[in-house]
């Protein structure tokens, strides 16, 4: 299992042999954002960048990147889900 927690302490991305990494807001404990690896794929090894914005995660064959969408962009993205919902 490999864990990160971004500069500034608001994101903390956990995941491993399970080609999954969960992205948790710790001020509140609960799960924002689920993200999966290429199909078969697990990692021991993830970072945040310094600006806390992108996730690196690294096995031995390859590197993948996400850029961290903010809390404000977040909550754009869920404000159109819901009012697309009947």
């Amino acid at each position: 299992m490999a864990i990160a927690l971004s500069p500034d302490a608001q994101r903390l991305a956990a995941g491993g042999a399970s080609g999954v990494v969960r992205l948790w807001d710790p001020a509140t404990r609960q799960q924002v954002a689920l993200l999966k690896l290429r199909k078969g794929t697990s990692f021991w090894t993830m970072a945040f960048s310094a600006d806390g914005n992108t996730l690196v995660v690294v096995n031995e064959q390859a590197l993948q990147t996400w850029r961290a969408p903010s809390w404000a962009e977040i909550e754009v993205a869920e404000k159109r889900t819901e009012s697309k919902t009947p």
